[in-house]
């Protein structure tokens, strides 16, 4: 079977990983510019509540110590590089994880096409299926489809990371109040949180993603409410992601058209949720 996936965010590398490993024909269509993936945090934190959703969540994270173990061992790196768990959850080192599954696909055979998709048309109709992960792009590339509204609605969260070199490392990451005050592996510290949900106006055409001062701020007062030594920390950057969110958000691949598939808007446990989107395409595309 020869599948398109389109987006080469953690989804989509992922599902193209397993689609590969299930002995499937797979070609890549990344833009070649960084996916929204590219600036989350790496903090994988199970759910305490009792949803589908989050029941999904845990068992993602849980996948994640398996994969870091295949990526480890296939490409000679210690785990310990991209990879480490603080009791319950997991931090992935995420530019070092991306890197490791763009190379692993590669190395399974996929062809890789550096290519910006605009309309589902741009994809060849050779393809016996086309998996459509492209993040906060998806609903513009579903949109002519007659069953579009199959993905429920769609909309952009909008959040802002700010990365900070304190006075001495932080030992562990710090999570309350919606609110991740995470150590990065080169000794600074990421504050991330979700700021707003864009409307539907919005979300269909959504502002630059240019970090707001005033937002800076409010992360950067919440982070040293929680971990004092950071007022006195030096500001590095700071960082806005669009991710989208559709509602309802299971199942997370829906079927929207007799040859294509497409990502639910899994927002900010993108991460968490990706291994499970692997596992659905993998059991409903053999």
């Amino acid at each position: 079977m020869n599948i398109a996936v389109i987006g080469a965010g953690i989804s989509g590398l992922l599902t193209t990983r397993a689609l590969q490993r299930a002995g499937k024909q797979v070609t890549l269509f990344s833009s070649g510019n960084p996916s929204a993936s590219s600036l989350a945090l790496g903090m994988l934190t199970p759910s305490s509540l009792q949803r589908p959703v989050d029941a999904l969540q845990r068992h993602g994270i849980q996948q994640w110590d398996v994969i870091s173990r295949e990526l480890a061992s296939t490409h000679g790196v210690a785990p310990e590089s991209f990879y480490r768990q603080w009791g319950n959850s997991r931090q992935l080192n995420v530019p070092v994880v991306l890197e490791l599954l763009y190379k692993d696909v590669r190395h399974q055979g996929t062809q890789v096409t550096t290519q910006t998709i605009h309309a589902l048309d741009d994809v060849s109709a050779d393809f016996e299926a086309i998996i459509v992960a492209a993040g906060a792009g998806t609903a513009a590339l579903l949109a002519p489809l007659p069953n579009h509204q199959m993905m429920g609605e769609w909309r952009l969260s909008r959040g802002q990371v700010i990365r900070l070199q304190p006075p001495s490392p932080l030992a562990a990451p710090v999570v309350a109040d919606n609110l991740f005050v995470v150590p990065d592996w080169n000794s600074s510290v990421m504050i991330g949180s979700k700021n707003s949900t864009l409307s539907l106006a919005d979300s269909a055409n959504p502002p630059p993603p240019t970090p707001r001062p005033e937002h800076t701020a409010e992360l950067w007062q919440r982070g040293s409410a929680l971990v004092p030594m950071l007022a006195e920390a030096k500001l590095l950057e700071a960082w806005v992601g669009y991710r989208p969110i559709s509602n309802p958000r299971l199942p997370l691949l829906r079927q929207v058209a007799p040859k294509v598939w497409a990502v639910a808007g899994i927002g900010k446990v993108g991460f968490a949720l990706a291994p499970c989107v692997a596992q659905a395409a993998v059991e409903q595309l053999t």
